[in-house]
């Protein structure tokens, strides 16, 4: 199974094995109808001690014994150190999404409720394991959080608000031709000079870099070069 493999290399901890089940889900070929990465949360805050694997063990168990379903219904966990789990074969429609399971690869991430700050630990693993899954599946997997495919309140606002990778644009390679008087520049701006080849900083985190063509700003927070500021 290559899915397997290329989850397992990314480090994702295959419990599968581990986990109580009552049956089994259909299967279906990959990439098939597979559209949608799908966020869900548990909808309270993590019980102390319960990581990783009890995590996911005691979803399990919640969810073959109070729901009624073969297995767990998701198909991965991020725990709240942001440790990845395989807990349902990517390769099974599970019970994620109603009436569209079979679209879906489920993503459960521990914690919940609109008061729930995910930890910064889950919001990096959610973003690494994006590309892996779409990988895994093969197909250009869209990222939906589970309200956004069905009507309810998972998996909150505060999780939507960053469901989303943010999308950095390159620096812009762009040589800019100032003419003499770079040392003038440094000598009245001393809070922002910096030697022929480093760079320093202004009070709004803007980055200034003395090169042999020029005295550039770049924005700290989009990293594009913003144009020449002294010629």
């Amino acid at each position: 199974m290559d899915w397997l493999r290329t989850l397992t290399d990314a480090g994702v901890r295959d419990v599968r094995g581990q986990l109580l089940t009552k049956g089994s889900y259909i299967q279906r070929p990959l990439p098939g109808a597979v559209k949608y990465v799908v966020a869900h949360y548990v909808g309270s805050a993590p019980i102390p001690g319960q990581v990783g694997l009890a995590f996911c063990q005691a979803t399990a168990r919640y969810h073959v014994t109070s729901r009624g379903w073969p297995g767990i219904g998701y198909h991965l966990a991020i725990d709240v150190l942001g440790d990845i789990y395989l807990v349902g074969g990517l390769d099974t429609i599970r019970a994620n999404v109603a009436n569209k399971n079979e679209l879906v690869v489920g993503v459960c991430i521990q914690g919940g409720g609109d008061g729930w700050v995910p930890s910064a630990m889950q919001r990096q693993a959610w973003y690494r394991l994006i590309p892996f899954v779409r990988q895994a599946v093969g197909n250009t997997l869209e990222i939906r959080g589970h309200r956004e495919l069905q009507a309810t309140q998972c998996p909150g606002n505060r999780y939507m608000e960053w469901l989303r990778p943010p999308v950095a644009a390159p620096p812009v390679a762009t040589s800019y031709a100032v003419g003499p008087g770079n040392a003038a520049y440094i000598a009245a701006h001393p809070e922002q000079g910096a030697a022929l080849g480093s760079s320093a900083f202004d009070a709004n985190h803007n980055e200034y870099t003395e090169t042999a063509n020029g005295f550039v700003i770049w924005s700290a927070k989009r990293k594009t070069c913003r144009g020449i500021i002294w010629g």
